[in-house]
């Protein structure tokens, strides 16, 4: 849309539509039964970890998610924090 219909009355409330029909997240679909349990070895499918294998050790099921030890590890270096006095 060009400027001078974004500016209208009608024209913002056209881009207010517009924009709420895009979703930014997936919906979330709950199972019921769950086979993975911690203490499970399990390999990852997809993602950029895909192949690795490690121990559960907790299972979210409220956010369909497993945490598994060793995969998906962020290193932050806290040097910043440390203070020399």
């Amino acid at each position: 849309m060009s400027s001078s219909l974004l500016n209208s009355g009608w024209g913002r409330k056209l881009g207010k539509e517009l924009s709420k029909q895009r979703k930014k997240f997936k919906p979330v679909i709950e199972t019921t039964r769950w086979n993975i349990v911690s203490g499970d070895v399990v390999e990852v499918m997809e993602g950029p970890q895909t192949g690795q294998r490690g121990k559960v050790l907790n299972v979210l099921r409220s956010k369909n998610r497993v945490i598994i030890d060793g995969v998906n590890i962020v290193s932050r270096k806290f040097d910043h924090l440390i203070s020399t006095y």
